[in-house]
């Protein structure tokens, strides 16, 4: 039964989630904090100011990637609805994704995150 008026729903149906794109998603993350890091340590950044917001940054892609491989452990796991983990980025459209991968449904009735 879905549940009226929640954004993880839509028309009656949940929000399906490629598995591969949502790593690789992640894994571009994970690059682009490398691609920081290197320029800082190499001392390629084109200012101070943004030498000086860079840790900042890393840490801050590092604790998002950690947060969506966490809810995606989650999810696998039973725990947490997947639909929770649906972005544009990893929608699985029935039409152009049918047969390809893993896709992970969400649930259509019961909490957001199990017990």
């Amino acid at each position: 039964m879905p549940v009226p008026g929640c954004p993880l729903y839509q028309g009656g149906m949940t929000k399906k989630v490629r598995l591969s794109y949502e790593f690789s998603a992640v894994q571009h993350a994970i690059q682009c904090a490398q691609f920081l890091a290197m320029l800082l340590r190499d001392d390629g950044m084109p200012n101070p100011e943004y030498a000086q917001a860079t840790p900042g940054a890393v840490v801050g892609i590092l604790i998002l990637v950690e947060e969506r491989l966490t809810l995606l452990h989650r999810a696998l796991e039973g725990n947490a609805n997947p639909a929770v983990l649906h972005a544009l980025h990893n929608e699985a459209e029935d039409e152009r994704d049918s047969g390809q991968g893993i896709v992970l449904q969400g649930w259509t009735e019961g909490p957001t995150h199990a017990p």
